[in-house]
């Protein structure tokens, strides 16, 4: 009886060794590559954003020609004044009236429709 527990320590032993050199190989190899992001938004705020976005982009193509091109060109595709000028060849006092006066219309209808 001795000898059978015995063999079955040694064999445990072996198993416990073995897998703990297993799973240390497979944690190792991941520690580099894990990138934990933390976020306190939750699925309904995701679908809030994304349907304020939505209605933004709805808000944004009602704006006249001249607006919808700069507001679009500055704030959606990030170019910066000089890019937008090279652009659209308004000048760039124009551009920053256009934005001046897109940003209102935009505020004031989101501001209307109950949006902070």
């Amino acid at each position: 009886m001795l000898t059978t527990t015995w063999i079955a320590k040694i064999t445990y032993n072996i198993a416990i060794n073995y897998l703990k050199k297993e799973v240390k190989k497979k944690y190792d190899n991941l520690e580099g590559n894990i990138d934990f992001q933390f976020t306190s938004e939750t699925p309904e705020s995701k679908l809030i954003g994304k349907e304020f976005d939505t209605y933004l982009n709805k808000l944004i193509r009602e704006l006249p020609l001249q607006y919808k091109t700069v507001i679009t060109l500055y704030h959606l595709d990030e170019l910066n004044i000089q890019e937008v000028h090279k652009i659209t060849k308004f000048p760039e006092g124009t551009i920053k009236v256009y934005l001046l006066r897109a940003r209102k219309l935009l505020k004031e209808k989101l501001q209307k429709d109950g949006y902070p």
